[in-house]
């Protein structure tokens, strides 16, 4: 933020608040129109939902589906004088970040965004507000954020695991008469977390030290070329690339995944990723 060192509670206040607010650009004319056109059955329930609550819906849009709603949240944050540092993670969590003339793109599409409505504007308003509540932030603070590239990669892949878990219906089942209470949403959440139920982190040993990891982890003894990959995996300086060449058949998985077990103990790494 700015170059200066972020406090771990503040990192974690940022991560809910993304969390919560990374869809708000679904509280839009565009969107809710497109979802109407696309579900006929519930059309007419949804226009009286939504017209009862004073939002206006529009048939009248051109090319409802020219703005997906992840650049309508990093628009509307924007407009609320969020650095497009940290608005990029909504705009990003299907998976692109928007370009410059996508962002533009949007002027066109005035109507599609709700901002010159008060209606729409105080609905985004509230969302935003709400995701400040629950992530225990002001919007001054929020406004200050400038990140880092890094920062908004890993801010959006922790935004995209999260959206993926909330969004599976196994762990959050809808309620039967559509009503959420505060009191349930904890119960929720740890019903949904148990039922998840991800494994511990990876907590690599100095099993290698003594040389027989091959024997350990898939109970042989080593080929001499998979006891010289642990050798110079066991020795480099710092981690990098290494490329194992050998016949089919001669256990580079196996030496590849030494080497790697060895690199993360060694430079206090958390895992690895596994590539076919």
């Amino acid at each position: 933020n700015d170059g200066e060192p972020v406090e771990a509670e503040e990192v974690e206040k940022l991560i809910q608040f993304i969390s919560a607010v990374h869809d708000i650009g679904k509280a839009s004319p565009a969107f809710q129109c497109k979802q109407i056109f696309q579900n006929p059955d519930a059309q007419l329930e949804n226009r009286i939902r939504l017209e009862s609550a004073g939002l206006p819906v529009r048939y009248d849009l051109d090319h409802p589906n020219a703005i997906p709603h992840s650049i309508l949240s990093q628009y509307i944050l924007e407009l609320r004088g969020i650095d497009r540092t940290l608005a990029v993670v909504p705009g990003g969590h299907h998976g692109m970040s928007p370009d410059d003339e996508k962002l533009y793109d949007i002027k066109n599409y005035r109507n599609h965004t709700g901002s010159e409505n008060p209606h729409w504007n105080s609905v985004q308003d509230e969302l935003l507000g709400y995701a400040l509540f629950l992530s225990g932030m002001d919007i001054k603070t929020i406004r200050s954020f400038k990140i880092s590239v890094q920062a908004q990669v890993l801010l959006t892949g922790i935004t995209i695991m999260s959206d993926w878990i909330a969004s599976n219906e196994k762990g959050f089942p809808y309620s039967e008469d559509n009503a959420y209470f505060v009191k349930d949403l904890c119960k929720r959440v740890s019903s949904a977390w148990e039922e998840l139920d991800l494994p511990s982190a990876w907590e690599p040993s100095e099993d290698w030290i003594a040389g027989n990891l091959c024997k350990l982890r898939f109970g042989y003894e080593p080929r001499p070329f998979q006891s010289a990959v642990e050798e110079i995996a066991g020795k480099i300086p710092s981690p990098g690339i290494m490329v194992i060449e050998a016949p089919m058949g001669e256990g580079k998985t196996e030496a590849a995944l030494s080497a790697a077990e060895i690199m993360v103990q060694r430079f206090g790494k958390s895992g690895l990723f596994f590539a076919l």
